[in-house]
């Protein structure tokens, strides 16, 4: 089989019933100018989310934890949550009448 010029390869695939809907609204509203477009365009933004630093993300939450001073970090998460879990189960016992 001969490669078209835009260097571009046939594969053959199936879509719901439901993606192929969404697929052609994407064109008829112009988002998008062909079904290849749109799925190249779909492919390349999950490649892209897929392939984000989780390192760097933590960097810039924990940066943006710092700008707000709210002074989280792992170790603080945790005792936050078990002073959470604390405040919950004595206040369960008060409920039922147990101090």
């Amino acid at each position: 089989m001969a490669r078209p010029a835009t260097g571009k390869r046939d594969f053959a695939t199936r879509l719901s019933p439901r993606t192929l809907e969404q697929l052609d609204l994407l064109v008829r509203q112009r988002r998008f100018g062909t079904r290849t477009e749109a799925i190249e365009a779909a492919v390349s933004r999950l490649f892209e989310a897929e392939q984000r630093d989780p390192e760097r993300l933590r960097r810039a939450f924990e940066r943006g934890c710092g700008a707000l001073r709210l002074g989280l970090d792992a170790a603080a998460l945790s005792e936050a949550e078990l002073d959470r879990l604390d405040w919950e189960a004595r206040r369960a016992r008060w409920a039922e009448g147990r101090p």
